[in-house]
């Protein structure tokens, strides 16, 4: 029988994928549109090669309990999914806010962004928000 008790992560969550290296943590709350709190999340994506090429936001948020587990697995399933779209389909400009490195990577290790997602769920106890959202980067 399990006694442990499951907890939300609340504190920051590293990971790596190829060459990508992730770090995401909880920066603050904000009121939503509709009186909502919204908690804000940051990421930094590091292309570890070459060396120096860096990716920094604060566009990640949701509205349920603080979880950095549940906004790192949204923010692989993202990453993956801009992947996708670069490999798979003809990009229609609606991710130029991305540097062209970061697309051409997630391109690349579209597997291991997929695993690093299924990887992180697992980790997922309840309950966690299911209303995680990128900001519009046109805002």
């Amino acid at each position: 029988m399990n006694t442990r008790t499951l907890q939300l992560n609340e504190g920051p969550v590293i990971t790596q994928i190829g060459p990508l290296y992730l770090s995401l943590r909880h920066t603050g709350d904000e009121p939503g549109e509709g009186g909502e709190v919204l908690h804000r999340y940051s990421y930094l994506v590091i292309n570890q090669q070459p060396a120096g090429q860096r990716y920094r936001a604060t566009d990640l948020h949701n509205q349920g309990p603080v979880d950095t587990d549940a906004a790192m697995c949204y923010l692989l399933g993202h990453l993956w999914a801009v992947g996708h779209t670069v490999r798979n389909c003809q990009p229609d400009g609606s991710m130029d806010y991305l540097p062209q490195w970061l697309r051409t990577i997630t391109a690349d290790y579209l597997d291991e962004l997929l695993e690093g997602m299924e990887l992180h769920e697992e980790v997922l106890v309840g309950p966690t928000d299911k209303t995680f959202d990128f900001d519009d980067p046109e805002s």
